[in-house]
């Protein structure tokens, strides 16, 4: 029997008497069921305000060995943090238990009635960059006000990730004021030390976590979101699941020179920053092999039908023209990053004052390690590069590439379903993550670490992150909470999934 199917607000599509299958498998398994979902309403000015009011706490990491009165203002802005969230959503913070982790990390648990499932937790950090120093007059609104202007939330943390977070806890108290109630258990973490390496905050959550036995159905953490048509030869709009994320190196490069007066200036290759200057550019000329991934791989599968007829037909056979394909996009600065480790200079500090030839010269190397490349082999790489000239050292907690998360399984497919439902037309593929996230602590947890907020990441928002004017549109706010919300009945089996199972007969 085919046809549609209405009840109760439920819409199915499909062979009605498949009974076997319960609500939370129909639309994993086959994918010519679907449903609609009754959603509570939303004021989107309301998330707007309270984005706005989440901004205004300057919840700042600062680097390790920042000074001390900037650390204290930042772990009191986190403290008042979280008194605003409780004050921000009564009903949620009503519901679900809170724990503090890592005397500034919070870890919500929305119990749900089934304790034999495996629980969800998403993810999301409370904690934002510092603004570069001398760039506050470049922003159109202050950094920290919060400012709502021109149908946007201007500020630090609108897009990285504080938006994320008000609209993931927005859709969680309308659900709940709603009636809702999970069979699932729902855990949220929110990290305070993300952009210090979450060493502090994520880690020993998931370490909490570990301790209690807790088996994670998956984990939702920021890494991808809605690109854009950003495929050379796609014209669709593209939204992207983060499946493995890069490794990370951070190295000190330091030199030492003669020292004197300005007046009397020593040849270049005998001071500090020359010295540098010649390995800097030695380490820029440093190159990596191009590999394809598995989850690039699976991504290109998933645009080839959709690219113009050339690349449609290399990614058709890529058995065969992998290689060719590897070095082709390996070229194209928007994909580069995808195939190889990558280097970039951050840092370069030397001098003190004007008239002073420095005797000291340092820059920060920041790389993002392949799959094919490990943290050992890179740093060593670095040292013969160097050489004997000057001093190599790691300035932060390193880490290896992730594992690669599956992406056949039931949780892939549930994201990616719920993202083609708010976004029809839109092409949903993994991809591999270049930043890195607090997620690599839950991947002993689960094998279905995602990557995902559904907000703008393409190359015009990737610009304002940890950038000058950082800010998100309202109506994208909205649409984040909209999502969040079906993404939360989905996963959590709430009451509107309840319903789907009455209606196949079970």
């Amino acid at each position: 029997m085919k046809g549609i199917q209405k009840k109760s607000g439920v819409r199915l599509r499909g062979p009605s008497k498949t009974c076997e299958l319960t609500a939370w498998r129909v639309h994993l398994i086959n994918e010519d069921y679907h449903y609609s979902m009754r959603l509570p309403e939303i004021d989107v000015q309301v998330v707007a305000r309270k984005l706005s009011e989440a901004i205004r706490h300057r919840t700042i990491s600062y680097p390790v060995g920042s000074d001390e009165a900037k650390l204290n203002e930042s772990h009191h802005a986190l403290v008042a943090f979280r008194e605003w969230l409780s004050s921000a959503y009564p009903a949620f913070c009503a519901v679900a238990k809170r724990e503090v982790v890592g005397e500034y990390s919070l870890l919500f648990t929305w119990q749900g009635s089934d304790t034999s499932l495996d629980p969800v937790l998403f993810l999301a950090h409370m904690d934002v960059v510092p603004v570069e120093p001398r760039t506050e007059p470049d922003w159109s609104h202050p950094p920290f006000a919060g400012a709502i202007a021109e149908d946007q939330v201007w500020g630090r943390g609108a897009l990285d990730m504080k938006g994320a977070l008000v609209t993931l806890l927005e859709a969680a108290e309308r659900l709940i004021q709603d009636g809702h109630q999970p069979e699932r258990t729902i855990h949220f973490a929110f990290g305070h030390d993300e952009e210090n390496g979450g060493l502090e905050g994520s880690r020993r959550i998931a370490e909490l976590l570990a301790s209690r036995g807790v088996r994670l159905f998956f984990s939702g953490d920021e890494g991808g979101g809605l690109a854009g048509p950003i495929f050379p030869g796609v014209a669709k709009d593209i939204a992207v699941i983060g499946v493995a994320e890069k490794g990370l190196l951070v190295v000190e490069v330091s030199t030492r020179g003669e020292g004197g007066h300005a007046s009397a200036p020593l040849p270049f290759k005998r001071l500090a920053i020359g010295k540098l200057f010649t390995i800097l550019k030695r380490l820029g000329r440093l190159r990596f092999r191009n590999v394809m991934d598995l989850p690039t791989q699976r991504m290109l599968e998933a645009l080839g039908p959709e690219s113009g007829p050339v690349l449609r037909l290399l990614i058709r056979y890529i058995r065969w023209t992998r290689p060719f394909l590897q070095q082709l996009l390996g070229r194209i600065p928007a994909s580069s990053a995808l195939f190889h480790t990558t280097l970039a200079h951050t840092v370069v500090c030397c001098g003190e004052k004007e008239n002073v030839l420095p005797q000291r010269a340092r820059a920060v190397l920041n790389l993002r390690l392949h799959f094919v490349d490990t943290v050992l082999g890179v740093f060593e790489r670095i040292l013969r590069v160097v050489g004997s000239e000057a001093e190599v050292r790691v300035v932060e907690p390193s880490r290896e590439a992730s594992t690669v998360s599956n992406m056949d399984g039931e949780a892939y497919h549930l994201l990616k379903t719920t993202i083609e439902q708010a976004n029809p037309g839109t092409l949903v593929v993994p991809y591999l993550v270049s930043a890195c996230t607090d997620s690599v602590y839950f991947q002993a947890l689960t094998d279905s670490v995602l990557r995902f907020t559904p907000l703008p990441i393409g190359p015009g928002e990737q610009s304002l992150i940890h950038g000058t004017n950082e800010r998100v549109g309202i109506p994208q706010l909205g649409a984040a909470v909209t999502f969040y919300m079906r993404l939360i009945m989905t996963a959590g089996r709430l009451s509107s999934t309840d319903t789907v199972m009455a209606q196949l007969g079970r």
